[in-house]
């Protein structure tokens, strides 16, 4: 089958959902156990 994205890209839309975002990316918290 062909290498073909399937779905829209819609990170711009999804992050507006998200706490924290910086340059295009998620931001989550630090973890250290």
């Amino acid at each position: 089958r062909p290498d073909a994205a399937t779905e829209p890209n819609r990170r711009d839309e999804l992050q507006q959902l998200a706490p924290e975002t910086e340059d295009g990316l998620f931001l989550v918290p630090k973890v250290i156990e």
